[in-house]
Order: C-alpha cells, then structure tokens, then sequence
C-alpha cells in the first residue's frame, strides 16, 4: 500500500512518502511563496483575517512615503524579498527569511500579528497544486511503465486529513 501525504508545518512543506521530483518540489514551494506573499500584500495574516492596523505616527509616516497604510509589511519591500526557497529536496522544500536584519524585522511584526505560515486559503492552493503535479506524475507512470507501480490520488485526500491512499 502506497501513502500518499502533504504536511504544511510554519513555512515548510513535506511530501510524505516520495512522489515528486525535486522539480515538482521546486514548483511547489515557489507556487507556496508567492500564495504567501500575495496573501501578505494585501494585509492578511495566517489565520486568513485582516492583520491589526499599524500605530498612528507609523502609520502617517508610511502613508506619507509608500502611499498606503496598510500593514503589508512593505515599507521598504526588503524583508519579504529576503523570503526565499533554502532547501528543496524530492518530500520537502524549506523556505526562511536570508538576512539577520530581515529576520529581526519578521520575527517583530510575526508576535504583533501571525503572518510567516500558510493560512488556510493558501494550504488549500498548495494541496491543489500538488494535486495538480501528482497527475502529472501518475500519466508519466501509466505511460512510462514507472517500476514504482499504480498510484492512484483523489483532489479530495488532499483535504481535510491529508493522506490518499492506493491498494
């Protein structure tokens, strides 16, 4: 019996057992990133709400230089393009902030409000996408004659409990 499941942990996504190329991973974990950055832009935090409006004089300050003010962490834009892919592997991909400045800055406005992991909406995009990729993979089997035998995925194990299995 082969088992097939997406776990998101933080920032992280792992593929439990083996059923992508680093590839695939790769395009995964991008696909990830910019779900969460897009997410960022717009004000929202992990849990999928609006995050808590900035201080007064921060946020007359932003809205005088960057023209809005709303805390989308982009006052300057450098922390969020520190967010970047570390580690790609074929049942995982690792993304961190790169620079200490930027870590500082993330780790401060991720205890103001949640905002460094995936939120719901965008577990939910990445087990598509996945979904997406795992029937790419099973067509190249079917076609190939791949010696890891039959897989079979549902859209819906990708929900909910994560896990599809195949006899």
């Amino acid at each position: 019996m082969i088992i097939v499941g997406i776990k998101t942990r933080g920032n992280q996504i792992r593929l439990l057992p083996v059923a992508f190329s680093r590839d695939q991973m790769a395009q995964i974990g991008s696909f990830g990133l910019e779900k969460l950055k897009r997410r960022v832009s717009f004000g929202i935090g992990s849990n999928d709400a609006a995050m808590p409006g900035l201080q007064v004089g921060y946020q007359r300050l932003k809205a005088r230089r960057v023209g809005s003010s709303l805390r989308d962490l982009k006052f300057t834009g450098r922390m969020l393009d520190d967010l970047k892919i570390q580690s790609v592997s074929e049942s995982s991909v690792r993304m961190d902030i790169t620079t200490a400045l930027s870590r500082i800055k993330a780790r401060t406005n991720e205890q103001r409000s949640p905002w460094l992991s995936f939120s719901p909406s965008d577990e939910a995009a990445i087990y598509a996408e996945a979904s997406r990729q795992f029937r790419g993979n099973i067509v190249a089997m079917l076609t190939l004659g791949d010696k890891r035998g039959p897989i079979w995925a549902n859209p819906s194990f990708f929900r909910g409990s994560r896990v599809g299995k195949a006899a």
